[in-house]
């Protein structure tokens, strides 16, 4: 059903007072034919006379016994409905938002309308979380069926919710995969929004899809993290040990391993660790064994050697391992990037300002922040141009005050390794110092990439063993004499100190 091509110059000129002119003179010929009654309530619904709208709907419906109802109500949605499309169509979000709104009134269980009316209210900035309950959302969902609607409306709607952190997004998820729609389509758009979601509802969520589908390797690690740190200790064991079976087999086989130990050792559960650490010892030599580098799906892993350290006193042999896993690594991440490692090796010119970045997580009320900050407070800013590039941190006083104030320049950049690496290459920094070490693989993948001539090492952990990284600072104290001959990295020893502090707080 669709307007009466006669008033179709009227409507394209947005002159509706001459459509309900129009259908006021059509319903004096033929009063009985209920789609004109419609027609001119929509005129003026479209003619900012609401309440003539409404009233003339209304009369009419109450006009006829219980099916006729059922059959007017049908038709007059499907009215309203067509009109809306056209106007979002036109570009007219509010308009087509006003009629989704009439139609919510008139047929409050219709789910594709009301998902519709959701998204223009989102869209619009009309939308409150508290509506949903006024509008009966979860109790609508309970008597709808899915399968009849678009998918590609089903995941907007889950993306908004998700965008706004709505605590109804567990039940529309639940509702949309009891209908068993295409449960991996909404399993995707999680995942991605995942990153941002607050950990109490990233818990629900990530537990609602794994209740339709187990075993979803993403998800558990994910959930993993969650409970990890919402220090929910005994959770994350449990999670691990679902993530552990599925990755049986797989690559992913070494970093659950190094999961379901961590945890442990993290929370001081040091007594029942013996088949956790020969599972995880195993691994890691089935990876050095294979040439596999160690990864969770597609995504590489250098954390996983942090318990080493912890479990044996022994660096000759921790060092080996760490030297073949590095070199898996950066083999790994540079295939994955097509090549793109930008081998950056020498510096041009050395007579002029040198330009050094330091890239870390970390440079806010945290150790290496707090440590670090005094070599920017002290930099000769006359013969070093200094850059941050802090991989998607939070920041805080310090970030500011001792960070970006003292620096010539800082950047706060989104997690993705290339980027950050053709960032500091084209920012053409001479000599690039990791803050990071083992502990974020982000910045791993960028100093594989070997975005400057030289890269270094400095706090952070021990030395990562990626062949791309040319020193490591330490001192006389904190390694051997020997040292050099087990690490890949030079080591460049500090005269007296590799830490220097100008005072540190007392709480």
């Amino acid at each position: 059903m669709s307007w009466h091509s006669q008033v179709e110059p009227a409507i394209i000129q947005g002159d509706f007072w001459q459509v309900s002119q129009f259908y006021q003179e059509l319903i004096e010929k033929e009063p009985l034919e209920i789609s004109h009654y419609w027609y001119l309530g929509l005129a003026y619904l479209l003619e900012a006379r609401e309440e003539e709208a409404q009233t003339t709907w209304l009369f009419v419906l109450s006009q006829g016994d219980e099916g006729e109802m059922t059959a007017w109500t049908a038709d007059l949605v499907n009215i309203l409905d067509g009109e809306a499309r056209r106007q979002l169509e036109l570009g007219n979000l509010e308009t087509s938002w006003l009629i989704r709104g009439h139609i919510r009134e008139i047929s409050p269980d219709n789910i594709d309308n009301l998902l519709r009316f959701i998204l223009l209210a989102i869209n619009l900035n009309y939308f409150e979380k508290e509506q949903l309950k006024t509008w009966l959302f979860v109790d609508v969902l309970k008597t709808n069926d899915f399968q009849s609607l678009e998918l590609s409306l089903l995941a907007e709607v889950l993306e908004k919710f998700l965008d706004s952190q709505i605590p109804e997004t567990v039940p529309y998820l639940e509702a949309i995969f009891q209908s068993n729609c295409q449960r991996q389509t909404f399993i995707k758009v999680v995942e991605a929004k995942l990153p941002s979601l607050g950990i109490p509802l990233a818990i629900d969520i990530i537990n609602t899809c794994l209740a339709v589908e187990p075993g979803q390797i993403y998800l558990l690690a994910e959930l993993y993290q969650c409970y990890f740190y919402n220090r929910d200790f005994a959770a994350a064991m449990q999670v691990a040990s679902q993530l552990k079976t599925s990755c049986q087999g797989l690559p992913s086989q070494a970093v659950a391993d190094f999961l379901a130990l961590y945890v442990k050792l993290f929370s001081g559960n040091w007594v029942d660790i013996k088949a956790d650490v020969e599972e995880y010892t195993e691994s890691l030599q089935k990876t050095i064994a294979n040439r596999e580098c160690p990864r969770l799906l597609d995504k590489p892993s250098l954390a996983i050697l942090s318990p080493l350290v912890y479990l044996e006193d022994n660096p000759r042999k921790n060092r080996y391992i760490s030297n073949c896993v590095g070199q898996l690594f950066q083999g790994y991440v540079c295939n994955n990037y097509k090549g793109n490692s930008l081998h950056k090796s020498t510096i041009k010119d050395t007579n002029k300002v040198l330009k050094i970045g330091y890239i870390a997580h970390t440079l806010y009320n945290h150790s290496i922040g707090l440590i670090s900050r005094w070599l920017m407070k002290y930099h000769d800013y006359n013969q070093f141009h200094v850059s941050l590039y802090l991989v998607s941190q939070k920041e805080d006083l310090i970030t500011e005050n001792s960070f970006r104030n003292q620096v010539n320049a800082c950047y706060n950049l989104q997690i993705d390794p290339l980027m950050i690496a053709e960032k500091i290459s084209q920012d053409n920094i001479d000599i690039l110092v990791d803050l990071d070490s083992i502990t974020n693989n982000t910045t791993c993948q960028v100093m594989a990439l070997k975005s400057a001539p030289i890269q270094v090492t400095w706090l952070g952990f021990d030395a990562s063993g990626i062949p791309a990284i040319d020193y490591y600072l330490a001192d006389n104290y904190v390694l051997p004499a020997d040292a050099q001959e087990y690490y890949r990295e030079k080591i460049w020893r500090l005269p007296n100190s590799y830490i220097c502090v100008d005072g540190v707080e007392v709480a």
